[in-house]
């Protein structure tokens, strides 16, 4: 069953116990479905919660390796733009948030920071370097963007788990391979951006 179904069906389990049964008699479900309807609630919640924290976490630490609080908010731009896209594609795809979906979506926190740290120490590299402002962006990507891009290729091999016939296989596949475009995307497309158009604007060091 699938876990709106199980949802559904205790639910339906309960409102019957309530409604055809005397109060005098005191009744609880229990069993394996009750059992997986509650952890997959407390999955969910606490998944959602530790995304959270961890991405506060990454931006102190961030802050604090990097001594500076604008690099610490750089550090964190991928990962946030790579859960708002994940929840959002899922909404629009019609993937139910479960307890198997909750749990692969902190995978883009693993993926997405190695990305930002990436870029953002061959940047300050480069600049403690005296490289030209003007081609410090495209120096960055000569030296980490291969690297990241064949990183992104190469996991692409989850797209494999996509032909399985057990669907939470099929979504890990596809988060999988989600969690890598995007957080690259992040990196490069947004980080990268943002971080050009505050180069004219905030003395980086």
């Amino acid at each position: 069953l699938s876990t709106d179904e199980i949802v559904q069906i205790s639910d339906d389990i309960d409102n019957f116990i309530s409604s055809n049964i005397s109060n005098d008699v005191k009744i609880e479900s229990s069993g394996l479905m009750i059992m997986l309807r509650d952890f997959v609630s407390l999955v969910i919640s606490s998944s959602i919660n530790s995304i959270a924290v961890s991405i506060i976490a990454i931006f102190i630490i961030a802050l604090i390796f990097f001594r500076g609080f604008t690099w610490g908010l750089m550090a964190i731009i991928p990962l946030t733009s790579a859960v708002i896209l994940n929840f959002g594609l899922m909404g629009i795809f019609g993937v139910r948030l479960s307890h198997l979906t909750a749990l692969l979506t902190s995978i883009i926190i693993g993926v997405g920071v190695d990305f930002a740290v990436h870029y953002i120490s061959s940047f300050r590299r480069h600049l403690k370097n005296g490289k030209d402002r003007e081609k410090i962006t495209l120096a960055v990507m000569d030296d980490v963007g291969y690297p990241i891009a064949l990183d992104v290729i190469s996991n692409m091999g989850f797209a494999a788990l996509l032909f399985s016939d057990l669907i939470p296989l099929n979504y890990m596949g596809g988060l999988m391979i989600f969690a890598m475009l995007s957080t690259s995307f992040g990196t490069f497309l947004l980080m990268g951006t943002t971080i050009e158009i505050l180069r004219h604007r905030i003395n980086f060091k």
